[in-house]
């Protein structure tokens, strides 16, 4: 897939798997409730972008998805994953990136 890098130049990404490692939860609890799963990986909408994880931590933010303590829930089951560092994969329509980094 071709996308445009930070300066307008045709850029083209690795392939994309079709599916991901990701840490989910199907109900609330401790840390016991965390599953690994394999599934499939997300593509970008409009505005949104797709980041090739490199690195990823457990904040807190996810502790209290997790938990149930965290405002703004969302549906079960949840991905977690708030911080992540990477780069980007795929972009969405209407995605601009900035002029200058």
């Amino acid at each position: 897939m071709q996308y445009p890098d930070p300066n307008g130049n045709p850029h083209t990404s690795p392939a994309i798997p079709e599916t991901m490692r990701a840490v989910r939860v199907h109900q609330r609890g401790g840390p016991d409730v965390l599953q690994l799963e394999e599934i499939p990986t997300p593509r970008p909408g409009p505005g949104q972008v797709l980041i090739r994880v490199a690195t990823a931590g457990v904040n807190m933010a996810d502790v209290g998805q997790r938990s149930g303590q965290y405002p703004n829930l969302g549906e079960l089951p949840l991905t977690l994953g708030y911080e992540v560092a990477g780069t980007v994969a795929l972009v969405g329509e209407g995605v601009r990136f900035p002029q200058s980094l």
